[in-house]
């Protein structure tokens, strides 16, 4: 090869090489690739956040609604809390009311002792009631506080829970391609999370008869 030749094929594979170089044709294209699942990471976990934060704020209305309207009244019957939980569902909208569960307990103090706190009918339960609800005629704790009542009062408590359950764990279990991930040895397919709330009501009228006996109950011993 003459020193001429070798001189233009130099100067052609330079030529080549600068124009690859400087070529950035598809380069967007493999921004993406390499972006696009990181920000739809990102776009997946704040949409999560939001919807969770705003179920519990969902929960924590419900309870107060629920207190207070019972509160209102001064005799309530089994028709009567049925249509109040009535009215959560279309609070709890566009969420599933199916899983909120709600328990009502009517308590009451000694008329001797304040810190003797008991429940003097028996609690109604929505959707099953939320876990270690007290029966009736039996002792009522505060956590926290045995001075929550003045003697001889009532107050009615709502206690609430809500079974969450992420988005992404529904939207990954329609990938048949994926079924290693909805086994019990990764677990993710039954990643749920309980909000909890409570909330304590005075009732406006001193008293809400759950039993048709206008409140005349006696504090079980041992309280």
């Amino acid at each position: 090869m003459s020193v001429n030749s070798f001189c233009n094929v130099r100067a052609s594979a330079w030529r080549l090489g600068s124009r690859l170089l400087l070529d950035i044709k598809g380069t967007a294209a493999i921004e993406l690739v390499l972006l696009a699942p990181i920000l739809l990471l990102f776009m997946m976990g704040t949409l999560e956040v939001s919807r969770a934060i705003n179920v519990d704020k969902r929960v924590n209305s419900v309870s107060s609604m629920v207190g207070d309207l019972i509160t209102q009244e001064d005799q309530l019957s089994l028709a009567d809390l049925n249509g109040i939980m009535n009215v959560v569902s279309s609070v709890m909208n566009p969420y599933n009311p199916s899983d909120l569960k709600l328990s009502v307990i009517p308590v009451m103090s000694d008329p001797a002792d304040a810190t003797k706190t008991f429940v003097y009918a028996a609690p109604f339960k929505y959707n099953g009631g939320v876990s270690n609800t007290p029966a009736v005629n039996s002792c009522y704790s505060f956590s926290g506080s045995s001075n929550v009542m003045s003697t001889g009062s009532t107050v009615i408590v709502v206690k609430a829970e809500y079974t969450y359950k992420p988005l992404y764990v529904d939207f990954f279990d329609g990938w048949s391609f994926l079924p290693t991930m909805t086994t019990s040895n990764i677990g993710w397919d039954n990643a749920t999370s309980t909000f909890t709330d409570q909330s304590i009501h005075s009732p406006r009228t001193g008293c809400v008869d759950f039993d048709n006996n206008n409140c005349v109950v006696s504090t079980p011993g041992g309280c």
